[in-house]
């Protein structure tokens, strides 16, 4: 019943134009965007128990949307959060089964040939979501790598492992003829995606990855954790117009260092950690580019606390500062 679940879930997207038959509704085309002018009725869904065919229909008649299959627009309202997957398998927007018709399909092929979507939205579905195969097999004729992106993100949500991977890449090359190249770096993308989002929230933004990230960004993320390291705990210094550190010397006695380039590349590998790919998944500690050494080597010393001097005794030693 998929205009009652539009109207109930999300009414912000009926538009009421008027010369609806019972059951069907005007609806804003989840892929407006992709209009050549955003407004109008050329959109609309339709309960199966109303339909004629008796199967759940949401057709666009704008160009940009010629060809695009009932689960395409389905997929989108999903992705664009009109409401959740689960709602396609809720008891409230569902036909009960027939007697006898228990055992049917999920999928159930719709008068065009492609397959129709289970639960709230066909007629004596079981639960459980569209199989991967019948996603694929309805990818219109007309897509966009942007809506390929997005069933990818989607089929990402089953955790397909390596070999499932490898048998979508194949369905999605022959239904599209995109490379296999281009399919699998969506799915690198998501990957990274997902293992960012898994990071604790403060180091989600990091920008620290050799080869990936630009250099400025590798500039920005050297300084701050340098600032970050000073926040903690005083350690590099704006001393006589140079950098300079605290160091023990060989009696144990507090000096002022002043830091050469090579120096200052030991801090920054200390208090940071750039990082570089291994695998889609994996990475490892590297050492800062010398780019970006040199780069924030040659910064304004001023942007570090000023020492003034270092008071010592034979056990203890000041900075001030």
């Amino acid at each position: 019943m998929v205009a009652d679940a539009i109207e109930h879930f999300c009414p912000d997207k009926v538009r009421r134009i008027g010369g609806e038959s019972n059951g069907s509704i005007h609806i804003q085309c989840p892929f407006e965007h992709e209009h050549s002018s955003p407004g109008g009725g050329g959109t609309m869904a339709t309960n199966c128990i109303d339909s004629t065919s008796e199967y759940w229909t949401i057709h666009c008649k704008h160009d940009a949307c010629s060809g695009r299959h009932k689960t395409a627009f389905l997929g989108e309202m999903i992705e664009r959060g009109w409401f959740d997957e689960a709602v396609l398998y809720d008891a409230e927007f569902m036909l009960p089964a027939e007697d006898g018709d228990e055992d049917h399909d999920a999928v159930i092929e719709n008068s065009e040939g492609g397959a129709a979507g289970a639960g709230a939205l066909g007629a004596n579905a079981t639960k459980g979501p569209l199989p991967t195969d019948d996603l694929i097999d309805a990818i219109p004729d007309k897509t966009s790598e942007v809506d390929i992106r997005k069933l990818y993100k989607r089929l990402m949500r089953r955790t397909p492992d390596e070999v499932e991977r490898v048998r979508i890449d194949k369905l999605v090359k022959k239904k599209t003829g995109l490379g296999l190249v281009i399919l699998r770096n969506y799915w690198k993308d998501l990957d990274k995606a997902a293992e960012i989002a898994a990071l604790p929230e403060g180091e989600k933004l990091l920008k620290n990855r050799v080869g990936e990230n630009g250099f400025r960004d590798l500039v920005e993320y050297g300084r701050n954790r340098i600032a970050k390291a000073n926040e903690d705990q005083p350690r590099v210094f704006h001393y006589m117009e140079s950098m300079a550190v605290i160091r023990d010397d060989a009696n144990a006695q507090a000096k002022i260092k002043f830091l050469d380039k090579d120096g200052f590349a030991n801090l920054l590998n200390t208090v940071a950690d750039y990082r570089r790919a291994t695998s889609d998944t994996k990475t490892i500690n590297v050492s800062a580019p010398l780019d970006v050494v040199s780069h924030i080597f040659s910064d304004d010393y001023g942007i570090y606390p000023a020492l003034r001097g270092l008071v010592t005794s034979p056990s203890t030693a000041w900075i001030q500062v």
